[in-house]
């Protein structure tokens, strides 16, 4: 199935989600990240879980980033990817009701674990 997050119907809750390579990056920006974790909430069941990996930043809060898609040589409409910092995503999580915490790390990334608190 292939879906846009943002306008994914809200008809069945999830005990987990998985985001993995840094797909947080889909919001895009801070206010769309915002909206992505409301959004993740409403598909959550309570005390659901998100395991994403998350990047390691070093001295930045977050970083954005324009992309364009190239698929068989053709390039695609440009949009806009964000990756956070781990603990800068934690504040960001919690301000939406969840909690954060980090499974397992190396010198690039995070394995981590939101889990939807309210």
């Amino acid at each position: 199935m292939v879906a846009d997050i943002f306008t994914f119907p809200k008809k069945k809750k999830y005990d987990t989600i998985t985001f993995f390579e840094n797909n947080f990056g889909i919001g895009g920006s801070l206010d769309k990240t915002h909206k992505l974790l409301k959004k993740l909430s409403s598909m959550l069941k309570n005390k659901g879980q998100i395991l994403a990996i998350a990047k390691r930043l070093s001295n930045k809060k977050y970083v954005a980033i324009e992309l364009y898609p190239v698929w068989k040589q053709k390039i695609g409409s440009k949009f806009s990817w964000i990756h956070f910092d781990v603990h800068f995503l934690s504040d960001l999580c919690q301000q939406e009701g969840f909690q954060l915490k980090i499974l397992q790390g190396n010198q690039y990334s995070y394995l981590i674990r939101i889990v939807k608190i309210i």
